[in-house]
């Protein structure tokens, strides 16, 4: 199951510079031989978002185009598909209906599968994956950009307000200038 901090972290970040580089870095390393960057989804909406002429962000793509691939829907029907029935769960010789790793196709996600999960989550050098010296200050947008650490939902809830010990996981604390 995905937790829901994860997905308000990556919502808040949707609309960021550095979240679209990460994804398209993460992309580009799964998929190496495919010359585009990110597929051209079939599912993507009409955005009406303004954005500036030369931005990385998808001008077509929203946030609920991400798809996250082993959550069900509720924590029941994860738990049912983890454990089995249940009437199951009890039973010493119960066992899951599936293994675990086959999902139910749906039409409409299934062009998404094949992104990378979490899009952001590699811990990479921008230097592997930008021409560091093509960036120039006029392309750089860090107004919205948030650091792992310095993130927040709408509530003002952090990270370590959802148990998240920051000190011990292996995230970049620091944004790079």
């Amino acid at each position: 199951m995905i937790e829901q901090w994860e997905c308000e972290r990556i919502q808040d970040n949707f609309f960021t510079e550095k979240f679209w580089e990460d994804v398209r870095s993460n992309y580009s390393k799964l998929y190496p031989d495919k010359p585009d960057p990110i597929p051209n989804l079939k599912t993507w909406k009409v955005n009406y978002r303004e954005l500036k002429k030369n931005t990385k962000i998808p001008w077509n793509f929203t946030y609920e185009d991400l798809v996250f691939p082993y959550d069900l829907g509720s924590s029941y029907e994860n738990l049912v598909d983890s454990l089995g029935p249940i009437y199951l769960w009890m039973y010493p010789f119960g066992h899951a209906s599936g293994d675990g790793t086959v999902f139910v196709k749906d039409k409409l996600k299934e062009d998404q599968l094949n992104l990378p999960f979490p899009p952001d989550g590699s811990n990479s050098d921008p230097a592997d994956f930008i021409d560091v010296h093509a960036v120039n200050e006029d392309t750089i947008d860090d107004y919205n950009e948030k650091t792992v650490k310095s993130w927040s939902n709408f509530m003002g809830e952090t990270l370590d307000d959802f148990g998240v010990d920051l000190e011990t996981e292996d995230y970049e604390l620091s944004k790079s200038k």
